[in-house]
């Protein structure tokens, strides 16, 4: 029987509210990554790698073939669309940042 594979990886930026430096302290960063990476993973997306800095998270992952980027972003940045996914901490809100430059 014929099969449909594909191997897409993504690289997504969130940036935090506003910019701001939320994520200054380490351990607070590393408990961000963790979230992030337990999103992807319940969404069948599974992380690569997580880094960023204090404003902004970057993912790699691959992209499964049952979820759109669009709806990914979504429930990325909507910590309620995932089950199960908040971190234990006070992390700040994510938002995707548009890869649109500016004109």
């Amino acid at each position: 029987m014929p099969e449909s594979l594909s191997n897409l990886l993504v690289h997504i930026i969130f940036s935090t509210k506003e910019r701001r430096p939320f994520l200054r302290d380490p351990a607070q960063r590393v408990e961000m990554h963790r979230y992030v990476a337990g999103i992807s993973e319940r969404l069948h997306c599974p992380a690569i790698l997580i880094g960023g800095a204090e404003d902004h998270v970057h993912l790699f992952a691959s992209q499964s073939r049952t979820i759109s980027l669009a709806d990914r972003a979504t429930k990325h940045s909507n910590s309620g669309g995932v089950e199960g996914a908040r971190p234990r901490g006070r992390c700040p809100p994510l938002t995707p940042i548009d890869p649109t430059p500016p004109r």
